[in-house]
């Protein structure tokens, strides 16, 4: 008896080390992904000449200046225009978003799929809880400007976005998003054609969903 018992403690010993360095890979690995993620960002290219009236610039902006420019672009096109009729609001952020994704595929494209990926990566281990599942994806959204929500929303409204939607919905990406006066375009389509789920703005009700399941 014992023996027994002395090796059924030992046992539990070994698989909860073995959890908790399993725990630790997974952490690491998190961090280095969500720094790739980071560097995108960094690398990430906005030529001015995009938009008409610096048509001839040769400027290009990096970094985070690079996403705010491309965030306005989207909302408010090339001609960075000031009012839109209501009808015309989500047809013409489908084309702003498509020329803006087009031109800058290679940075833009990249950095979507590696957030998305990242996402989907940790819910779906089977390693972690449903809480900490919930707290790294807290950890990404603590680090997320407000251009990188705006287009996160935006790509949403496009079909290659749809995927995504799902993570921002059930991780309350958008929660706490403070929406810039400049784009009228973007409080319309929250109060029209918003095609969220309220989870996507709240943390409670995203959690409250995530305790149904």
């Amino acid at each position: 008896m014992l023996l027994i018992t002395t090796l059924h403690h030992q046992r539990k010993q070994l698989d909860e080390q073995s959890k908790l360095l399993a725990l630790q890979n997974f952490e690491q690995t998190f961090f280095r992904r969500l720094d790739g993620y980071q560097r995108q960002i960094d690398e990430f290219e906005f030529p001015v000449k995009l938009l008409k009236q610096h048509a001839k610039s040769e400027t290009i902006l990096r970094g985070r200046s690079a996403l705010r420019q491309a965030a306005l672009f989207a909302f408010k096109g090339s001609d960075e225009r000031e009012c839109v009729s209501a009808d015309q609001v989500k047809p013409l952020l489908k084309k702003d978003w498509d020329a803006l994704y087009v031109s800058r595929s290679d940075w833009l494209g990249r950095i979507l799929r590696t957030l998305c990926g990242i996402y989907e990566w940790i819910d779906a281990s089977d390693l972690l809880t449903v809480d900490q599942q919930w707290e790294y994806c807290r950890i990404i959204r603590a680090q997320l400007s407000d251009a990188e929500l705006y287009l996160l929303f935006a790509n949403g409204y496009a079909e290659a976005g749809l995927p995504f939607k799902r993570y921002i919905e059930k991780y309350a990406l958008f929660d706490n998003m403070n929406i810039s006066p400049s784009l009228g375009s973007l409080q319309y389509l929250l109060e029209h054609e918003n095609i969220y789920a309220e989870s996507a703005f709240s943390s409670e009700q995203a959690k409250l969903n995530l305790q149904r399941r």
